[in-house]
């Protein structure tokens, strides 16, 4: 089922192309924001240093050590224009995922006006689910942890073996790790249900979304670690190809760039495939948990 799900999900995104390339273009443009201030202090460092030829086939530590010996406002810099970027990419997003989704639960082509008057129109009430949702995301993250801690102290006092504090912090990991996954699955579940629904109560949205993945949990779950192997496949296939791109010549240049714009705009696509997914799985559970 989960395969059947993927799969229409793939179709459902294919067929609005218009959405990927929108989701591409503001990617391709957040990460200017970032790139180019980066680009303009290693081009000034360049003119003083010898690294220039080392930096045609990729960034490298002594490269970066040496920038932020000589270019003492870099790291400013960047940590400025990352938190700026941060910042305008969190309500893009939300716009252009509350958008899709819209698009996408109605089975239709892009409309322009459908498209972001609804992301405009449900802008607040979705910014007030993660709002609600924050404290359900710490108890799901951090309660296991604060358990498995008690569990031990309780079992092993405040000192216990070392083997034992390593394998039990091992499992704290794990549980924060699968705490987290589920918080994620919960957000997205109940940010369906509030723009498929247009439901502008938010908290009703998030106890929507909490009993659709605990009654669901499986499919739900297994769909997520579908698209996260998915793009992780993708990743190791970049990786490998830029690999091989990384010879010292215009070309290489040229070449890469085009790959790593293939990259973003796959990622784009997995990302609305998961989008388009969890629509899906939605439509198909949600109308069982009707009281």
């Amino acid at each position: 089922m989960v395969w059947t799900f993927f799969r229409r999900a793939i179709q459902l995104v294919l067929q609005n192309k218009k959405i990927i390339v929108i989701f591409y273009i503001a990617t391709f443009l957040l990460g200017l924001i970032v790139a180019l201030p980066v680009r303009t202090a290693f081009q000034a460092q360049l003119g003083h240093s010898l690294l220039g030829k080392q930096l045609v086939s990729g960034l490298n530590l002594d490269a970066l050590i040496e920038v932020i010996r000589y270019q003492p406002n870099f790291l400013p810099m960047v940590v400025t224009v990352i938190v700026f970027s941060l910042v305008l990419w969190f309500p893009i997003q939300l716009l252009l995922v509350t958008g899709a989704i819209t698009t996408y639960a109605k089975r239709e082509k892009y409309v322009a006006r459908n498209f972001w008057g609804t992301a405009t129109d449900l802008f607040f009430p979705v910014v007030r689910l993660g709002i609600w949702w924050l404290p359900i995301a710490g108890i799901l993250v951090a309660g296991p942890h604060y358990f498995i801690k008690g569990m031990v102290w309780v079992i092993f006092g405040k000192l216990p073996y070392q083997n034992i504090a390593y394998f039990f912090g091992k499992v704290q990991g794990f549980l924060r790790q699968i705490g987290l996954i589920v918080a994620l699955l919960i957000l997205h579940y109940a940010r369906v249900h509030l723009v498929v629904q247009r439901n502008r109560v938010a908290r009703q949205s998030l106890v929507q979304g909490l009993r659709l993945v605990t009654a669901n949990f499986g499919i739900t779950f297994v769909f997520a670690l579908v698209i996260f192997f998915a793009g992780l496949i993708f990743l190791i296939i970049y990786n490998k190809i830029a690999g091989w791109l990384t010879f010292s010549h215009v070309i290489s240049v040229i070449l890469l760039f085009l790959w790593q714009q293939v990259y973003i705009f796959v990622r784009q696509g997995l990302l609305l495939t998961g989008t388009a997914g969890e629509i899906l799985i939605f439509q198909r559970f949600a109308p069982r948990m009707k009281n």
